[in-house]
């Protein structure tokens, strides 16, 4: 997960390579570069929606993010 980006999932080339050789379905695999990303759609929200509440909170405390 990069924050404040969490419906994103970064990978590697060889990551990348890896799931094209496996024919999996159900994700697209794109340069950063090509991400369609409509203006004022990266709201993240608070760290509790993509995580429990309590990892949340000491992450939220160490980085001062909410």
């Amino acid at each position: 997960m990069v924050w404040p980006l969490p419906r994103f999932v970064f990978i590697g080339e060889r990551a990348a390579d890896t799931l094209r050789s496996a024919r999996l379905s159900g994700m697209s695999i794109r340069p950063v570069g090509e991400l369609d990303i409509p203006a004022g759609t990266l709201t993240h929200g608070r760290l509790s929606y993509w995580m429990p509440e309590v990892r949340a909170r000491q992450l939220g405390e160490q980085f001062g993010i909410s």
